[in-house]
């Protein structure tokens, strides 16, 4: 059987707390009546349930969540507001999206950064 080993414990704990950071956050959307929240309540539950159960799929788990949603969704959205201010229509890019945008493509690149460096599939026998 093969298990994830994070050789970094507080990069376990911090990740743990960042996804149930994000579900509490979703949560909230949900119960002021954002019902499409719910699909990354989804998503964020079963890698929080990867992560610890120590499962092999969630190092690439974590990279493709790393990669999609923090990094490439961030990235658009930074383009797309670059290339409004090249336009000329500056006043329409709201500066609190670009920075909270920014602050996610940094957190992306950080937790895959850490996924490369700090996890470890191992094979871990059963007895």
């Amino acid at each position: 059987m093969r298990k994830a080993v994070f050789l970094n414990h507080s990069f376990y704990y911090v990740i743990i707390g960042y996804f149930i950071l994000l579900i509490g956050w979703n949560s909230y959307a949900v119960f002021t009546g954002n019902y499409i929240g719910l699909i990354p309540i989804v998503i964020h539950l079963l890698l929080l349930i990867l992560i610890i159960t120590k499962n092999s799929i969630s190092r690439i788990a974590l990279k493709i969540f790393a990669v999609v949603v923090l990094i490439g969704a961030s990235s658009l959205k930074l383009i797309s507001a670059l290339l409004k201010t090249f336009i000329g229509e500056f006043s329409t890019v709201n500066n609190d999206d670009l920075i909270f945008n920014l602050l996610k493509l940094t957190i992306g690149v950080i937790i895959l950064n850490y996924v490369n460096k700090t996890i470890r599939i191992e094979s871990v026998s059963n007895r």
